[in-house]
């Protein structure tokens, strides 16, 4: 059922719903923290803001993701391995 106003449905309107709950919810785990200014020493490791022993290539990220079992069970969270 679409709302002629504003050209939304009921379900596109329950997802924007749930999405600023979810945003409220991960935004209040740092009201309380100060925010890294740019001249904060974590910003600023060896002239890069990720230092290269966290860091991996496109390939990399790819050739692990092939290795995937996307038949296995689901986890202990439900979310299906495929998904």
């Amino acid at each position: 059922m679409a709302n002629t106003s504003t050209g939304t449905t009921h379900a596109e309107g329950y997802l924007q719903g749930l999405a600023d709950v979810i945003n409220d919810s991960l935004r209040s785990v740092t009201e309380d923290l100060s925010r890294l200014e740019g001249t904060h020493p974590i910003l600023h490791h060896g002239g890069s803001v990720f230092p290269d022993e966290h860091a991996t290539s496109v390939e990399e990220t790819v050739q692990v993701l092939w290795m995937l079992k996307t038949n296995e069970a689901t986890g202990p969270d439900g979310i299906p391995a495929w998904a």
